[in-house]
């Protein structure tokens, strides 16, 4: 409830019905104490006039004493005897009330009954005012009950004036007395209207006060519990988070996993198929060196024909044996220390493992695969392991989209992925190109997100890129960006900040062939 919509009732001494019975009892609450002093204060003043009575009614002292210490005293003590009552505090007003009236009519009793020429006789209606202005102040009573109250008063006084043989002749002291009485009634209303007044709009205020006090009080409370349900949901968002990168890392794992699974399928085929044709050579030295005069020609071919399939066997041994060793070093734990590392060699090695990945999936896509490795990029200072897993994420998005392009374009698609890498004014770029479907404009600025992916549910987690995106820029110091036309391509392109090239070392046969053939092109088959 707004109480500040009840100032116009303030006026009107009335609130609603609900709000007039909390005002009462706040009323009551507040001026308890006020009223028990005034009350006792009232019953003293009241029976000390006895000792005026001595002086002022010589001739009606007992008469006076009578009314005075026989009704007037002993009912001002019991209302001063019931304010200490709890239970009867309801009924305090209307208690207090007609204690007032019997004290104005004792003392109007004694002004009638003492004798015309004696001073109380004239003079006592001031006991009256006194008694009017008590009942519109001190005793804190309300508006209404003190103006009744008072009103009665002045209409007893008139009363015992008018059945007084002898005042009813005196016109002035009839006037001058009414007058007194009359504007003590006035000032004693006007008093106790602008008291309680005062006490209705301290009251809304104390109110006003308590619901806002209410209302902030359930607003923390409320900011308590959002702010204990946010705990809650970024506790259970960092647990989610957690089983996503989890879920990735996996993921990735997978895909590593399968495509070395069907990489290192190829080099165990060749020595399988060498050893088998070995085992068959070795059959025939046997037999024709077991022949009376064996054919020279034929056991120098035989001889020669087993020598390059053990360099054949051992060849591809070795790199059986190459890709087991990249496997365990994939499994071990990333230190995050830098080492030199052969880029052009890391990423045409995750370029096939993420591609036989996905055949392994779908053995009907292929795919061409072109390389052009900058001969002079030499070892660049970064993490391996952490490198491995960016290239095959932007392997698998690029080998991906050309799968889904594929789908829509049988005829006439050539899929086909670019890695380039370069050494340029102490900066390594490395670029993945792809012809697929490409970036549409308007979420191109969203996929280095978390959780952001264009895949169907189930597909991707949308973590990917925003992991390679930190591992770059985060772990290297590096930029990843992405250039994309829709429809026709996407490149992303990766660039490192190194120190110029150094030195390069002698060179291997095998290292100096790669480097005479910077440009790569390779159709897999099915």
């Amino acid at each position: 409830m707004d109480y500040l919509q009840l100032m116009p009732a303030v006026w009107r001494l009335r609130f609603p019905k609900d709000t007039e019975i909390d005002f009462i009892q706040h009323y009551e609450e507040t001026n308890i104490r006020t009223i028990k002093i005034s009350l006792a204060f009232g019953f003293v003043l009241y029976s000390s006039f006895g000792i005026l009575d001595i002086f002022s009614a010589p001739n009606s002292t007992a008469t006076a004493w009578f009314y005075r210490f026989g009704i007037g005293s002993p009912t001002l003590l019991l209302i001063v005897i019931i304010t200490h009552i709890k239970a009867l505090r309801s009924y305090l007003q209307q208690i207090i009330s007609g204690g007032c009236i019997v004290a104005a009519i004792t003392v109007s009793l004694i002004i009638k009954k003492t004798d015309p020429s004696e001073l109380a006789h004239t003079h006592y209606y001031v006991g009256l005012i006194i008694i009017m202005m008590f009942t519109g102040s001190w005793a804190r009573l309300k508006f209404w009950y003190a103006f009744v109250s008072n009103t009665l008063i002045i209409s007893i006084y008139f009363v015992v004036l008018v059945t007084d043989g002898h005042s009813i002749h005196n016109r002035l002291l009839i006037i001058n007395n009414g007058m007194m009485l009359l504007s003590a009634h006035f000032v004693s209303a006007l008093t106790c209207y602008f008291f309680e007044v005062n006490s209705r709009i301290d009251f809304l205020q104390r109110r006003t006060i308590e619901a806002e006090k209410n209302k902030s009080n359930a607003q923390r409370e409320e900011l308590e519990l959002q702010a204990e349900q946010l705990a809650d949901a970024l506790n259970s968002l960092e647990n989610t988070q957690a089983q996503l990168v989890q879920r990735e890392k996996m993921a990735s794992l997978g895909e590593l996993t399968a495509g070395i699974a069907h990489e290192i399928q190829n080099p165990l085929n060749f020595v399988n198929n060498f050893a088998e044709v070995s085992t068959e050579l070795a059959a025939e030295l046997q037999a024709e060196a077991a022949q009376p005069e064996p054919d020279l020609l034929t056991l120098r071919e035989a001889a020669e024909d087993l020598r390059q399939n053990q360099e054949r066997i051992q060849q591809h041994g070795r790199r059986a044996a190459n890709i087991v060793r990249d496997m365990l070093a994939h499994a071990r734990a990333n230190s995050g220390a830098r080492v030199p590392t052969d880029l052009n060699a890391l990423a045409d090695e995750h370029l096939h493992l993420a591609y036989h990945s996905l055949r392994a999936k779908d053995p009907q896509f292929n795919a061409a695969l072109t390389t052009h490795f900058d001969p002079a990029l030499g070892p660049v200072e970064a993490i391996p392991e952490a490198l491995s897993r960016v290239m095959v994420n932007l392997f698998n998005n690029a080998f991906y989209a050309l799968q889904q392009r594929k789908k829509t374009e049988v005829n006439g698609y050539r899929p086909e992925v670019q890695v380039y890498t370069h050494r340029s004014n102490g900066r390594v770029e490395v670029r993945v190109r792809d012809n697929g479907l490409g970036i549409p404009a308007p979420i191109r600025d969203k996929i280095f997100q978390p959780f952001f992916t264009t895949k169907p549910t189930g597909e991707g987690t949308g973590l990917g890129l925003s992991l390679s995106y930190d591992i770059i820029t985060q772990g290297h110091g590096g930029t990843l960006t992405v250039d994309s036309q829709e429809g026709e391509f996407t490149e992303f392109t990766i660039e490192l900040p190194q120190s110029p090239a150094p030195e390069k070392a002698p060179q291997t046969q095998a290292q100096q062939g790669r480097q005479d053939a910077p440009v790569e092109q390779i159709q897999l088959p099915d």
